[in-house]
């Protein structure tokens, strides 16, 4: 028995300042990082949309509603991932088709 509280003794003034230095570092950790990121600025050049416009606009009805269908779809992932330069494009090109 006497032998179990030396161990225990030993063991705890080993572990005590391992535990309290630890406890020193925590100031010095890293911050943790913000999810989003920079967004470089990506802007398209206004022909795009000229072109856009001439393209769809011999375009049928259904094929017509086919992109719309499509372009709200990736206009609301760009919303979700807070992409605002596509939701953008993406929210013209939509402008166009109406």
């Amino acid at each position: 028995m006497f032998k179990i509280k030396i161990y225990t003794v030993i063991y705890l003034s080993i572990l005590v300042p391992v535990l309290l230095s630890a406890a020193a570092l925590n100031k010095y950790t890293a911050p943790i990082q913000s999810v989003s990121s920079t967004q470089s600025k990506k802007t398209v050049n206004e022909s795009v949309y000229v072109d856009f416009q001439q393209q769809v606009h011999d375009y049928s009805p259904k094929k017509k509603e086919k992109m719309k269908t499509y372009y709200r779809k990736k206009l609301k992932d760009a919303i979700r991932i807070k992409n605002l330069d596509a939701a953008t494009h993406y929210e013209r090109l939509l402008g166009i088709l109406n």
